[in-house]
């Protein structure tokens, strides 16, 4: 009796020992493990029935690690309308665009071409650490001598030329001086349309209805210093500028300001001596804040992430005159740029970059005329992280970086 019952007792174990192992295999028995900064790479790979042999016991740990410290240099990119040499922070570079990756705060760029006026401009990354320009280089406008401008029968006009208006997207200037006498110096006489200097402007105190007159166009007079004994009339046509308040002021003295009689895009300007005027734009702006996202991926062995965004402004009028006016307050049309920040590397690693780009949508106003512009600025890099093995993880350099926004 006790026989049987030892080898019943036997039989009831190894039941049991099949039931439970058979129970072990059913995949609501594993134990899973809740989801932390680390990731373990073995049991990814058991779940997707590849990798390491599900016998082997070893483990590779996976570790996301925030607010890796990293640094950017001052970046300069700029682009013109012909082939050109480019000099800036002691570097030279030609064709139609450069980029200057410089550690320099401030700089003096020069853009310059053959038969060309020359186009200098001081930059300033103060407060940011990427700009990008666009650059008009223009012909020099034609010379008349000046004994054939101021005959007093068979005076030729003098103009800005044909190549000199192409180059500024079809501005004509012409004004005459046929018997009128020239008390201030000799030389020849002509005139060159170009761009004003470029020079950041506060864009950001425009809030509601703000006063935002910007010189959209310049007029280099010659010769300079020339008096007229009897004003003479400059017409300058600008294209799309009909309706808008447009205003002559001496670019020496702001409170010279030139009489102005409007018809349609031309514009006649009376004017008693020669300098350099420039062309303004009156007009009123007001400005909303939004914001977008920006993000990032790459291989951190490289040491280095490159990341996408937009830059400059965008608009929907085709008016010169508009397009001239919001060039010259926000640097350059909307294009896509990029941008590279750099850490220390980590083999094995993948670096992820979450940023937020700052976006102002401006409604101006000139006379009865209305226009809008949405301009694409600030980037603020809110992190980088990197995600590695743990024995790598623990080495990642954190906090603050030398460079976080753009």
């Amino acid at each position: 009796m006790k026989k049987y019952f030892y080898f019943a007792s036997l039989f009831l174990f190894a039941a049991m020992s099949v039931f439970v192992s058979c129970d072990d295999d059913d995949d609501d028995a594993v134990v899973k493990k809740p989801k932390t900064e680390v990731r373990n790479d073995a049991e990814d790979d058991k779940k997707e029935g590849e990798g390491p042999n599900p016998n082997d016991s070893t483990e590779t740990l996976s570790v996301v690690v925030d607010n890796v410290a990293f640094a950017a240099t001052n970046t300069l990119a700029v682009r013109s309308n012909a082939e050109a040499t480019f000099t800036f922070a002691g570097q030279t570079q030609t064709g139609t665009e450069a980029t200057f990756e410089t550690t320099a705060k401030t700089g003096n760029l020069k853009v310059t071409a053959t038969g060309m006026r020359p186009v200098e401009m001081k930059v300033s990354f103060a407060k940011t650490d990427y700009l990008e320009f666009e650059v008009a280089l223009v012909s020099m406008g034609n010379a008349v001598p000046a004994a054939v401008a101021e005959a007093t029968t068979g005076a030729a006009d003098v103009t800005n030329g044909a190549d000199n208006a192409a180059d500024n997207d079809g501005v004509e200037v012409c004004f005459n001086v046929a018997g009128n006498a020239n008390d201030g110096t000799t030389g020849d006489y002509s005139v060159t349309v170009f761009t004003p200097e470029y020079v950041e402007t506060n864009t950001d105190v425009i809030s509601t209805n703000t006063e935002a007159n910007e010189p959209v166009l310049a007029l280099d007079c010659q010769p300079d210093g020339a008096k007229f004994r009897t004003p003479i009339t400059m017409t300058v046509n600008i294209p799309g500028s009909e309706g808008f308040n447009v205003a002559c002021v001496n670019a020496e003295n702001k409170s010279d300001v030139a009489i102005a009689v409007a018809n349609g895009n031309q514009h006649q300007f009376t004017l008693d001596h020669f300098s350099i005027w420039d062309i303004v734009l009156n007009a009123t702006g007001s400005m909303t804040k939004s914001t977008q996202t920006i993000t990032a991926e790459g291989d951190a062995g490289t040491g280095s992430l490159r990341y996408e965004f937009d830059y400059g402004f965008e608009t929907q009028t085709t008016s010169t005159l508009v397009n001239k006016y919001l060039k010259k307050l926000f640097g350059i049309t909307k294009k896509n740029s990029s941008k590279s920040i750099k850490f220390d590397a980590v083999q094995g690693g993948t670096a992820k970059l979450t940023a937020t780009q700052e976006v102002k949508t401006y409604t101006f106003k000139s006379n009865n005329q209305t226009f809008t512009a949405t301009v694409y600025g600030k980037v603020t890099v809110n992190n980088l992280s990197i995600e590695a093995p743990a024995d790598v993880a623990s080495t990642i350099k954190t906090g603050s970086s030398e460079v976080d926004d753009l």
